[in-house]
C-alpha cells in the first residue's frame, strides 16, 4: 500500500508546474528513502531479510520477486530521463523451509534481469 501511494504521488507531482529536474532528484531521493523498496545498484546483491512478504502457500516455487521499473522524466528544459529497476521488500517472499543455496541467486537474476530491460529504455 506504501509502495502504491509513493508512486502515484510521484506520477501526480511530475505534472505539475515546478521544476521538473527537482522533481526528478527528489524522487530518486524518496525512493531511496523507502524502507519497503531496494533501487538496482552495481554491487548490492539481495539477501533473505530483504524477503519480508508473507509467502504464497499455494505456489510451488520456493520464492518470489516482486520488481518494478519506473521512468521519471522532466517536461522542462532540458529534458531529462531516466528509468529506475526497483525491489519491492514487502511484496517478495521466500519460504525459509524450502531454501536451497541458489535460490537468492537465481531471485537476483530476476532483479537483474528487469535493470537490463531499465538500461534499454533509457537508450
Amino acid at each position: 500500500m506504501r509502495t502504491s501511494l509513493l508512486l502515484s504521488i510521484l506520477f501526480f507531482v511530475n505534472f505539475c508546474s515546478f521544476s521538473q529536474t527537482k522533481f526528478i532528484d527528489d524522487s530518486i531521493k524518496n525512493l531511496l528513502s523507502s524502507d519497503s523498496l531496494i533501487i538496482w545498484e552495481k554491487g548490492r546483491k539481495l539477501s533473505v531479510d530483504d524477503f519480508q512478504g508473507k509467502p504464497d502457500g499455494k505456489s510451488p516455487g520456493n520464492a518470489s520477486c516482486s520488481y518494478d521499473i519506473l521512468p521519471i522524466y522532466s517536461i522542462d528544459s532540458p529534458f531529462r530521463f531516466c528509468v529506475i529497476s526497483y525491489f519491492i521488500k514487502n511484496q517478495s517472499w521466500i519460504k525459509h523451509e524450502q531454501l536451497c543455496d541458489n535460490t537468492i541467486e537465481h531471485e537476483q537474476g530476476h532483479f537483474d534481469i528487469a535493470e537490463i530491460y531499465a538500461r534499454k529504455l533509457e537508450d
